[in-house]
């Protein structure tokens, strides 16, 4: 079984989901038309990114399933954390549906 580090790092080495530098954040967060913070509720009310939607990372998959919005393969997204784990594994999920 994987740990939660190989986890993250066999997704982010998966060329479909795309890690941008800190340097490039501000245009892809100008070019996303859907941003979405993956942090919890009590992280996300502490600060977040101007626009970004609220999902937690452990309801991520229950809210994909049922949002069509999400579902939505001509938009495009950005999804973010406190270090960009959880991030890549929802993007991985959203990548998979």
């Amino acid at each position: 079984m994987q740990s939660t580090h190989e986890l993250v790092a066999a997704v982010k080495a998966n060329a479909r989901v795309v890690e941008v530098t800190m340097d490039q954040a501000g245009s892809a967060l100008v070019a996303a038309d859907v941003l979405i913070d993956v942090r919890e509720g009590d992280e996300s009310r502490d600060g977040h990114v101007a626009g970004a939607v609220n999902i937690s990372r452990g309801w991520f998959e229950f809210i994909l399933s049922t949002d069509e919005a999400l579902q939505a393969r001509s938009r495009r997204f950005v999804l973010y954390c406190k270090s960009s784990g959880r991030a890549a594994l929802a993007a991985s999920e959203l990548q998979a549906c």
